[in-house]
């Protein structure tokens, strides 16, 4: 390696953001329009922290979305999307996602938590059949 841009890029990759973007406008364009935060990021309350022993304080989800029926009231989110890849295999990942499934559904329990391979983000029947919408 001469420079030290010719190694390892972080962040996610484009398609994972290409995921993101294609359950960003599946959700906009419903006969509810839905409002939506890119990315979400949710500070864990320090009770949560201590008791699942956590090293950071928050995280940040992929998506979060409101219907127009919501927009402007102080409620949780409809839905909290994360997109997932290969790296979410791994058991430290799984473990990590573990914990920010459970502090979306113990603080906000009537938001519904979904999951989705970003190889399936493209396709609307799967969309529709995993947001329900």
């Amino acid at each position: 390696m001469q420079h030290a841009s010719d190694g390892r890029k972080y962040g996610a990759p484009d398609d994972h953001e290409t995921g993101v973007q294609q359950v960003d406008h599946y959700l906009k364009t419903r006969p509810v329009r839905y409002y939506t935060a890119i990315p979400y990021r949710r500070y864990f309350e320090p009770e949560f922290i201590s008791y699942n022993k956590l090293k950071y304080d928050y995280w940040e989800y992929d998506l979060a979305a409101w219907s127009e029926t919501k927009a402007g009231i102080d409620v949780g989110p409809d839905f909290v999307v994360e997109i997932d890849g290969l790296k979410h295999s791994k058991i430290a990942a799984k473990i990590k996602d573990g914990i920010a499934k459970a502090y979306i559904e113990q603080y906000y329990p009537n938001t519904k938590f979904v999951r989705i391979d970003k190889l399936d983000t493209g396709y609307d029947w799967h969309l529709k059949k995993l947001l329900g919408i």
